[in-house]
Formats: C-alpha cells, structure tokens, sequence
C-alpha cells in the first residue's frame, strides 16, 4: 500500500531565480513573479523554509515594496553570512510557504545551517523536480522558446531525443522539437508557429510548462495579466479533462470503461492510448490502483509493443475486482491527477 497522491501537488507551481546582492534590502523576479504572486498567493507576508527548516519573513506587495521585489534581503544575507552575490530559487508551497533554494554563482548549492529552532520541516524536493516547472514567454513575433535556464540545467543531460510533446489541460497533444544550445541550454525550435496557430493567440501571453518525464510537458496558457485561456478539445477521443479550480482533482485525466464480464475475469485489463498517452509515464511501470475510500492496490503497467496502441493493467487488476465486488457491466473511471502520479483512482458506478 502506498501513500496518498496530494502531496505531490506541491510541485505544479513554477520556480522563480533571482540573483540575491547581500546589500540589498530588495530581491528583484521577474515581472511575471508578481503577475504569478497577485493571482496564485495573494498574501503580503510569507515566508521562505529552506531544506533543513529555517525560516525568513519575506514582505510581497505591499505600499512600501517596489514593485517586482520582495524585502527579506537583510535577514537572509545576515542568517547565512552572504558577502557575496548568490543565486536565490524560490517555489511555492502554499499556505505563505515558499521553498528556499540557494545557489553559488557556479549553481551549486550551500551547505545550509542547523536551525537554531527546529520546526516541522517539509519533505524536501529533489532539484529536478523543484526545476520542473516553469513559466516562459511566448511571443507571437519569434518561432522558438528559450527554456529556463536552471530546468535546461538540471533535465537536459537527461534528454535522450529532441522530439517532445506539450499536452493541455483539455488533452491537445502538440508535437515540438527541444534543441541543445550553448553549454547546457535548451531551445523549442519547431513547432510555436503551429501551437500559436491552434489557440488563435493574437498577443504575447505566457506558457508554464511542467516537465512529467518522458519527453512529455504539461501546458497552460495565460495572457500576460495572469489569466489563463479557455481551452477547447478538437477531437472525438473518449479521454478527457476537466478544468476544475481544484488542483487536486484526482481526475484531471480521466476515462471510462463499461466493464465485460471478461474483464472481471481476466488479470488484465486494457487501458485506450488516448488516455494512457497523456495520463501515464512510461518509464513507471508500478502504480496503485485507489477505491473511493482511499485503499490502494499495487498493480503493475505493462504498454503494448506497438506504438499508439495504449497499455494493460496487469498484476492487481484482478485483486483489486474482487475486493471491490466489481461485476460485469459496472461502468467504472479511471482518472489521474495534474502531475501524473503513480496512483489510479477508479470510480465504479
């Protein structure tokens, strides 16, 4: 049995970098970061909690601080002894917290101190995924995307193909092409013309992508006063989305099976490609499957050889309809949440 998918929610906020000058009182974002702040968090005073739990008191938005800063620099220079310019990352966690990450001027991380009060520390996030997410713009006078520096950073070395795919909260599947830059940057140089084309974007607006693995983006579009489009599905596939303002809606993919009675019978069962595409991560091959009450059953995945031909629930399947009373004609949905995590919720009605 596994834990509880919600957690993993923390990670579809975007990461912000600025570069932190010890004797300033002020640390400049990009435009974009109080754009985000003013839709997504909204709260003046925050705080920022790095890995080992220590905690500054950081001032957004209000009278007295420029716009495009935070104040916090004093506190954060004098807690961590910085006489030199650094790198500072930042990512939301909710709730007024924001992950603190801080880097030398070669990115690599500090050595962080032991809190002299020790409070509840969150789970740390690895660096790839705190680097998964992340906003860009786009604009409709250039055909290619300079990816984030840090992401490129961090999930290029990892990159085995430049073909990629971005999928919208509707499920639209865009096919693009990532190039390799100088050093360790990461370009998108095929396909915006086309991605501009499909939405009708007639201004500049803003894509936050996250990177679910396997060559394979989440995007969402907002205009650059922070409101995100309408999206719209162009085609008759049974898999769908919805667009509910819960982040945590376990069915963010969704499908629906009426069940045979060798369905019931059998180990397996087969899962169309059009949800399994954009649901599922190929390279996880363990994933739990979660009754209404919250109870998991470990199953395995087992994709088909042929491309595009979706994939099998295999081991646990059967365990699972036995211990749910599942009957031959149930009409059951299974639904994954926003970041494509390894649990399966099913619905049976």
């Amino acid at each position: 049995m596994a834990s509880s998918s919600r957690n993993a929610m923390m990670y579809c906020h975007p990461f912000w970098v600025s570069i932190f000058n010890p004797t300033k009182e002020y640390i400049q974002f990009d435009p974009g970061f109080v754009v985000y702040w003013s839709k997504e968090v909204r709260h003046n005073l925050n705080y920022l909690v790095d890995p080992r739990g220590n905690k500054i008191v950081i001032r957004i938005g209000q009278t007295s601080v420029p716009e495009n800063f935070f104040c916090g620099g004093y506190e954060i220079a004098s807690f961590y002894k910085f006489k030199e310019n650094y790198f500072v990352a930042i990512k939301y966690l909710g709730n007024r917290v924001f992950d603190l990450r801080i880097f030398d001027t070669d990115m690599t991380e500090i050595q962080y101190p032991a809190p002299k009060n020790p409070t509840h520390v969150h789970p740390e996030i690895p660096l790839p995924r705190f680097f998964n997410c992340f906003n860009v713009k786009l604009s409709i006078q250039q055909e290619s995307i300079t990816l984030a520096d840090a992401f490129s950073r961090f999930w290029g070395p990892t990159f085995a193909s430049d073909n990629f795919e971005m999928i919208d909260p509707v499920g639209n599947i865009h096919q693009i092409i990532i190039s390799r830059g100088f050093l360790h940057m990461r370009f998108i140089t095929k396909g915006i013309p086309q991605f501009i084309k499909y939405y009708d974007i007639k201004n500049d607006h803003v894509l936050r992508l996250t990177y679910m693995g396997d060559n394979k983006f989440i995007v969402r579009i907002f205009d650059l006063a922070g409101d995100e489009i309408t999206y719209i599905t162009k085609s008759t596939d049974e898999c769908s989305t919805t667009m509910e303002s819960n982040d945590e809606n376990p069915f963010y993919f969704s499908t629906e099976k009426t069940l045979t009675e060798y369905d019931i019978r059998s180990s397996s069962l087969y899962l169309d490609a059009q949800f399994a595409d954009v649901a599922l991560v190929k390279s996880q091959k363990i994933y739990n499957l979660s009754n209404e009450n919250g109870d998991l059953w470990e199953c395995n995945i087992r994709w088909s050889n042929r491309s595009g031909m979706g994939c099998y629930i295999t081991q646990g399947w059967n365990q699972f309809c036995i211990d749910n009373g599942v009957e031959a004609g149930n009409k059951v949905m299974f639904g994954v949440d926003k970041n494509r995590s390894r649990t399966i919720h099913v619905l049976i009605t």
